[in-house]
């Protein structure tokens, strides 16, 4: 209710108030009379209670939705970010990735299309390294290490033909022109043969100034002789190529690559700037009685005898000569017939590996430097790879490989000494050594066997088989003439 008292002196404040009522003062117009008003609290908050409610539920639904909002905008964001490190760790252990192909226009989408452009980048990079190692640079031909993995795949093909085109007096050409032109048209020839080869034929720089082309065709002899005169009436150069196409007599690829070595040295012989096709291995009768080796193998020991000997003109005739010394020095030192003949064989095939040595350094009149002694240091290994290629010539391995060690165990390839050494290669080392002694050669003409004897003589225990050298001495000591090497 209502208490005014105007005799009462004047309320300046209200006291005990119970804590569930509110106090309201109005003052009046006299001045001097207060009224106080007491009502319950949640009469007073009731109208402020839902606005706050309220207040919570939309800050509830604020905060829910900012954060529904952020999630999904940091996926925008870190998905890609993440799928560009994922990206990145494939490449980085060579695995190329997939493509973004992003249609972004914000940052994201530069970064990944920046990836993706960098990726091919260095996919093409790759590629071209990569196809950089199977290639020779100025001829941009297969190089012969490809080149043979290429050529043995083929194998089978009907009409596989070989050619090997050597371009002639490439030597004098350089030695005239300089090394420019000579790199020149060797570039002009390779570029020519790449456009009249037919299709499918593989291309390969074998060594130096010889290139070696493989397709399959029914007559190579024709197709060469195209390569040959179109060389003739445009190039200052001219080329001669030794063709073959293989067959049973030719059914690896390394008697493919002798076969064709042959032939075009044949083609030299004749007087250059000539085709010849290889007309298959001819087999001597002094062969034809080992009982040890197949009639297919008679053919090939002959062959690559042959073509060794006819690389260089001014040792033709050495590996048959080696044979029969180191033949007749092993039936002096009273061995028996079997081991007898497989010298015999080893000799004719001792220096076998030379057919991958450049003419030039093989034929060079002057002293060898240093690189190239290394090149013609290369041929017993060579040559071990090339007879390995015939089963039943594996007994005739040692020789080949081991001809040059020396007793002292300063010889190569392998620095072995004293019986180390196969008993083969050591008849063989002192065979060898006396034929290149009395051989002319361009630079000197051939030492008097008197010579070459004492030579031997002074190189027992050091350079040769002690025993062996004294046989050796003796047969040729007991000669009352002398045969000069041709």
């Amino acid at each position: 209710g209502v208490v005014a008292a105007s005799t009462l002196p004047a309320v300046s404040s209200v006291a005990a108030v119970p804590p569930t009522y509110s106090v309201a003062t109005s003052p009046l117009d006299s001045g001097d009379i207060q009224a106080v008003t007491l009502l319950d609290r949640s009469q007073v908050e009731a109208g402020y209670t839902t606005i706050r409610n309220w207040l919570w539920i939309l800050m509830f639904l604020g905060v829910a939705f900012a954060a529904v909002a952020g999630y999904l905008f940091s996926g925008t964001l870190t998905a890609p970010i993440q799928q560009l490190v994922s990206a990145a760790s494939l490449l980085e252990a060579g695995v190329w990735p997939k493509r973004f192909d992003s249609s972004r226009n914000d940052e994201i989408g530069t970064l990944q299309n920046a990836f993706d452009t960098m990726t091919e980048g260095l996919r093409s990079s790759r590629e071209r390294l990569t196809s950089m190692l199977d290639l020779d640079p100025l001829t941009e031909f297969y190089n012969f290490r490809k080149f043979s993995t290429l050529l043995a795949d083929r194998l089978g093909e009907p009409g596989l033909s070989l050619a090997l085109v050597d371009i002639d007096r490439f030597a004098e050409f350089n030695a005239a022109n300089g090394a420019e032109a000579g790199d020149e048209a060797l570039r002009r020839l390779a570029d020519a043969l790449r456009e009249l080869a037919p299709t499918g034929a593989q291309l390969c720089r074998y060594q130096g100034n010889e290139l070696l082309i493989s397709w399959t065709t029914t007559n190579a002899e024709e197709q060469a002789e195209i390569w040959r005169r179109w060389c003739e009436s445009t190039m200052p150069v001219t080329i001669s190529i030794g063709v073959c196409t293989f067959s049973d007599e030719t059914p690896t690829p390394e008697l493919g690559l002798v076969a064709v070595e042959m032939a075009v040295t044949q083609a030299k012989n004749a007087g250059r700037n000539r085709v010849r096709a290889f007309d298959g291995f001819q087999v001597q009768n002094d062969l034809s009685e080992l009982s040890f080796l197949k009639q297919s193998s008679y053919a090939a020991v002959r062959a690559l005898a042959e073509a060794v000997d006819a690389k260089d003109p001014y040792t033709r005739g050495h590996s048959q000569r080696v044979a029969e010394y180191a033949k007749e020095l092993a039936e002096a030192m009273g061995y028996d017939e079997g081991l007898v003949n497989l010298i015999y064989v080893s000799g004719t095939l001792h220096d076998v590996g030379k057919i991958r040595v450049p003419d030039a350094v093989l034929r060079k009149p002057g002293k060898l430097d240093d690189e190239e002694f290394e090149q013609i240091k290369l041929h017993p290994q060579l040559g071990e790879k090339i007879v390995v290629q015939i089963p039943e010539l594996k007994d005739t391995l040692p020789g080949v490989r081991h001809h040059h060690e020396r007793y002292d165990g300063r010889g190569y390839p392998d620095n072995l000494a004293g019986e180390e050494i196969p008993l083969i290669a050591r008849v063989l080392a002192i065979s060898d050594t006396f034929d290149a002694m009395t051989s002319d050669r361009p630079y000197r003409k051939g030492l008097d066997v008197a010579i070459a004897v004492r030579a031997i003589s002074e190189g027992r225990g050091s350079q040769f088989d002690p025993e062996l050298a004294t046989k050796f001495i003796e047969i040729w000591d007991s000669r009352e003439s002398v045969p000069r090497a041709a």
